[in-house]
């Protein structure tokens, strides 16, 4: 009973004094790394909406060229 109440205390004190702290510590550093993460999607989503734009724009060029070519064909 005294051995198993002294092991219970050290594992209780290592608890609160370490691993709680710690434990702390990673929540920070998940929420930063999420702020992080949901950055990095934001910035990919829009530079996919950017290469989206200017491969309309492209297909929009294409497109006038090819009916002034056409129109200037049939006259």
């Amino acid at each position: 009973p005294y051995l198993s109440l002294g092991v219970a205390t050290a594992a209780f004190v290592f608890q609160t004094t370490v691993l709680y702290p710690w434990h702390h510590e990673l929540d920070e550093a998940f929420h930063k790394l999420k702020g992080e993460q949901a950055r990095m999607l934001k910035d990919f989503h829009d530079m996919k909406l950017k290469r989206f734009d200017d491969l309309e724009r492209k297909v929009i060029g294409v497109e006038r060229r090819q009916v002034s070519f056409l129109i200037s064909a049939v006259r």
